[in-house]
């Protein structure tokens, strides 16, 4: 490891961490804002489903491939190659002048899943011991109230100049997140780097069976398929899962150190931000919606999508305060305690949806507590990964970590989108309504998951003191 930074050289390396941060949240969230507009475009039309699946998928798989290579060839370089591709991905997608250019710019894009993983791993090499936790802190906040940004900016540069104009916004911040990398962030240290690992193809196989599960579990992009035929999807990608767990298990090298999982309180972490995904991260789809639903459905509020959004700002930003919050608080706590409170507020506020949600008023105050929750289990996780795992598997482990939070993502809107169908009214045309009835089901099925994320959490070991 290298000697810590002092502690202006600190700050500017982690302004240069969150330049980088903010480009990958702005990269996911601008998109969303955008996708009514770019599935209404005559070349695009409901492929557009696609620009969001496909960016997942890469995203996924660049955060354990990422954070990977940045152990072993080093993080800063690694950081700066990721930042180059985000580059060329926008402007691939910017500039294409037909739809496989644009998808294929997001997957290309999605390489910005490495950037959270590689950040815990800098910090912990150029940061002292006691500030390490508050660089996360700092960083995985701003990751998170940059989204309320990009929701804001999509909309206004779709309505201003059409929606290809958000791909040139997003290729501005990786030129200067590069700048700040190269001056601000200390050249990679050369004493802990991992080995190199064998059956590198063998270690890839995860990427194809996890793109399987999500693929067949999305029935909008295989509207074609019959359930067999999706399940058979689903089946065949979690078999290859596990055998690649299997073989990664028994590798003399292997490219994801598997055996790292053994360990209670790295399993739990993972777990943590599993379930995370899982539940409290739906709360932007549920709460949108909710608020937009028309009043006669006996569930909805009314409002326009505007309003909405407005609505949800705060959220947002508290939810960023509640990660630089965790981060500063942890150093005198420890990282365990700020999970435990992060799940317990976060609980409060889906179980105050569940039973509260019929004005603006309340949908707010449920929304605020589930985001800063949020905000405080994102930043404390890697904390328990870092007090934890060897230097040089820092980025590794925070790596599968959100790889575990990014497929409970997918499938735990994949469950809220089928209970919201399977508990509704049909409209004009094709279009259904939730009821009341199935939203209430939503909420009650989120908030469980919340109340399971703080019952493990709560099973996490506790850090002897002198052990972190």
């Amino acid at each position: 490891m290298t000697a810590a930074s002092p502690p202006r050289t600190l700050w500017l390396l982690i302004a240069a961490l969150l330049t980088a941060d903010v480009t990958s949240s702005l990269e996911t969230s601008m998109l969303l804002t955008a996708m009514p507009a770019i599935m209404r475009d005559p070349g695009v039309g409901t492929a557009g489903g696609w620009l969001v699946t496909a960016f997942v998928l890469s995203q996924i798989g660049s955060a354990a491939i990422g954070g990977r290579l940045g152990d072993r060839i080093g993080r800063r370089r690694v950081l700066q190659i990721v930042l180059l591709l985000c580059l060329a991905g926008s402007l691939l997608s910017a500039l294409s002048p037909w739809f496989g250019g644009v998808l294929l710019g997001r997957v290309i894009q999605g390489a910005s899943g490495a950037i959270l993983p590689l950040s815990y791993g800098i910090l912990r090499d150029h940061s002292p011991p006691d500030k390490v936790r508050l660089g996360i802190g700092i960083v995985s906040g701003a990751y998170s109230a940059a989204g309320a940004l990009g929701f804001v900016l999509g909309g206004a540069l779709t309505e201003a100049f059409g929606w290809r104009s958000i791909f040139f916004a997003t290729a501005l911040l990786p030129v200067l997140a590069m700048a700040m990398a190269m001056i601000w962030i200390p050249r990679d240290p050369i004493g802990h780097r991992a080995k190199g690992f064998s059956g590198i193809l063998v270690g890839l196989v995860f990427l194809p069976a996890i793109a399987s599960i999500l693929i067949g579990l999305d029935e909008r992009l295989l509207s074609g398929w019959t359930l067999a035929g999706r399940g058979m999807l689903v089946v065949g990608g979690a078999a290859a899962l596990y055998g690649w767990y299997l073989h990664q298990r028994r590798a003399a090298n292997p490219f994801i150190n598997v055996a790292l999982f053994g360990d209670r309180k790295v399993l739990l972490a993972i777990l943590i931000y599993g379930l995370l995904g899982l539940g409290g991260i739906q709360l932007g789809l549920v709460a949108l919606l909710l608020l937009q639903l028309p009043v006669a459905t006996g569930v909805g509020l009314g409002l326009s999508a505007t309003a909405a959004g407005v609505l949800k700002l705060p959220s947002n930003i508290l939810s960023g305060v509640g990660g630089w919050a965790s981060g500063a608080l942890a150093e005198r706590w420890g990282s365990r305690a700020l999970v435990v409170i992060g799940s317990a507020v976060l609980s409060a506020g889906w179980i105050w949806l569940a039973l509260r949600h019929g004005t603006v008023m309340d949908v707010v105050a449920g929304t605020i507590l589930s985001s800063v929750g949020t905000g405080m289990i994102l930043a404390s996780v890697p904390g328990l990964i870092v007090e934890q795992v060897a230097p040089d598997r820092t980025s590794e482990v925070s790596g599968v970590a959100n790889v575990s939070r990014g497929l409970g993502s997918a499938i735990g809107a994949q469950i809220v989108t089928q209970l919201l169908a399977a508990y509704s009214l049909a409209g004009g045309g094709a279009v259904k309504t939730p009821t009341a009835l199935g939203m209430n089901i939503v909420f009650g099925w989120v908030a469980a998951v919340t109340v399971i994320g703080l019952l493990v959490a709560l099973t996490v070991p506790r850090t002897r003191r002198g052990d972190a």
